[in-house]
């Protein structure tokens, strides 16, 4: 049965190409032949060049034993990823149930005004509650009947011509099902296509977000196209181009969001205290302290917001980079797979810009 290797060498400059470029090689030998023998093979024929090389590494997808499943990170991403989808499912199902009785609840309404719409022609009506909870024969739940007096029901009487339904008090829900229902796709769905906006918001953010996103976006995938061009030369020659500039200068498109996340957050505190909503926290206490409780309630707030998924998105691009190192025929782009084990807890902490980009 064949084998697919893949040599990663260095090779340094001759006097008509003076620089050290990387090349990588692919290999079909035998699957009996180990990497140890491969790298043999490969050190002896390097000997016998005169071009000055190095042979850095040698791998082989074929020969690799990587399973999902061993993966400690894949295990807890798969078991988080099947409590969320148990709760869209839970809480999408308990917002239509509710829904349902919204709706059934306003056709009781509509239907009670249109009755009693016939007071107004004069004539002598009588209000009756003629609504009751009862369960079911069959016991599968609850269901209103109308109770309609014997007097009422004469069809050779004028009176008690309209009849109107008590409304019943809106029920208000637990703080479990509010969690519950904040996991509804439904609702969910609605809102991020909603395109109406609260007065106290600035609009004009969320379209300079969107084209800084679309920026990042068009930046980071032409820096990954370039790394796997068939023609790397081609480069040389787009980067002339004036509207291969907005590539080139991507990087402002980041200092974007700085900008960004810090008015959003003076804003929002701002917005919040003159509503008067941090009072209940700091009543009784001093200025400085009650801004003090202030500033790290807000912080506090927006890390526990944005911690939970940005720690999952770590764990998935830490999984599927260490699958495509042993999988792909390509070099990875990043050490994502090395550094993410070793330093996720700098991502944790918002530090780790502050260290080297070999180790991010």
């Amino acid at each position: 049965m064949p084998g697919f290797y893949m040599a990663k060498i260095l090779i340094n400059g001759t006097e008509s190409f003076n620089a050290i470029r990387t090349v990588v090689v692919g290999l079909c030998l035998p699957s009996a032949c180990s990497i140890a023998d491969v790298e043999t093979l490969l050190k002896l024929d390097i000997s016998r060049r005169h071009v000055e090389q190095e042979l850095v590494s040698v791998r082989s997808p074929t020969l690799n034993n990587f399973s999902l499943w061993d993966d400690f990170t894949f295990r807890i991403l798969f078991i988080f990823s099947v409590i969320v989808v148990i709760l869209l499912i839970s809480g999408t199902g308990y917002d239509l149930v509710l829904r349902r009785r919204y709706k059934a609840k306003m056709r009781i309404k509509s239907y009670c005004k249109e009755l009693t719409g016939d007071m107004t022609n004069g004539l002598g009506c009588t209000t009756y509650d003629l609504t009751r909870r009862e369960p079911e024969e069959n016991g599968k739940g609850n269901c209103t009947v109308i109770r309609v007096p014997t007097s009422v029901n004469n069809n050779n009487s004028d009176e008690n011509l309209a009849v109107e339904l008590t409304a019943t008090e809106e029920t208000k829900l637990s703080l479990w099902a509010e969690l519950l229902l904040s996991f509804s796709v439904v609702t969910n769905f609605k809102a991020i296509c909603d395109k109406n906006v609260g007065n106290d918001t600035i609009p004009s953010i969320h379209g300079l977000r969107a084209i800084s996103m679309a920026w990042v976006i068009l930046g980071h995938t032409m820096i990954v196209v370039f790394k796997y061009s068939d023609n790397m030369e081609l480069r040389k020659v787009v980067e002339k181009e004036f509207l291969f500039q907005i590539v080139l200068n991507g990087a402002y498109s980041v200092d974007t969001f700085f900008f960004i996340s810090g008015f959003l957050v003076s804003f929002i505190y701002f917005r919040t205290n003159a509503k008067g909503k941090l009072e209940k926290l700091t009543k009784g206490v001093s200025e400085f302290t009650a801004g003090t409780f202030h500033f790290f309630g807000l912080v506090g707030y927006r890390f526990v917001r944005l911690t939970a998924p940005y720690l999952y998105v770590l764990g998935v691009v830490e999984v599927v980079m260490r699958y495509l190192e042993q999988n792909s025929v390509f070099e990875p782009p990043t050490q994502d797979h090395v550094n993410c084990p070793k330093y996720w807890w700098r991502n944790i902490l918002y530090i780790n810009t502050l260290f080297p980009v070999e180790q991010m």
